[in-house]
């Protein structure tokens, strides 16, 4: 079995590419995605769906449809957007959380006895875009690039 994911590293944002090759034909395949916040590891959030692979023996989660599971849609994102909490609490969710920690999701193949897995890392912010924190006449976050012109500041208040 050969698992393909692109990107590995990217934005959160950012469309991931799930293929899955050298599986037997019309094979039985599980695909699972796990993750936690890096700010809130107690809260667990999880998915799965079980797809036929094609004759060829190769699975694209962006063109085939899962014959069950946690979504049922033909969407390479699927398993990303269908991941719900598991175990834990939403409210231990926003303490600590930061633009700065990278979140980690763990995808894991299973075929008959064999297993592959890949870990994406997702970021929240890119590595060249710098912070400040600004406390004077209002409370909030500047985000810039330290050689750019492109600063905004966007302010929510409630």
């Amino acid at each position: 079995m050969k698992l393909n994911i692109e990107p590995l590293v990217a934005l959160c944002d950012k469309k991931v590419s799930i293929k899955i090759a050298e599986l037997p034909a019309q094979g039985k395949v599980k695909v699972s995605a796990s993750m936690s916040f890096p700010w809130a590891d107690q809260v667990k959030y999880e998915s799965s769906a079980v797809f036929t692979a094609d004759t060829d023996g190769n699975l694209d989660l962006e063109k085939q449809k899962p014959d069950s599971g946690s979504y049922d849609y033909v969407d390479g994102m699927g398993l990303i957007v269908s991941l719900k909490r598991t175990h834990g609490e939403f409210k231990d969710i926003v303490p600590g959380m930061s633009v700065d920690k990278s979140m980690f999701i763990d995808i894991t193949v299973e075929c008959g006895q064999e297993k592959a897995s890949a870990r994406l890392e997702r970021q929240f912010k890119s590595p060249e875009i710098k912070s400040m924190k600004i406390a004077d006449e209002f409370v909030g976050e500047l985000f810039y690039r330290e050689n750019g012109d492109d600063q905004l500041i966007i302010f929510i208040g409630g």
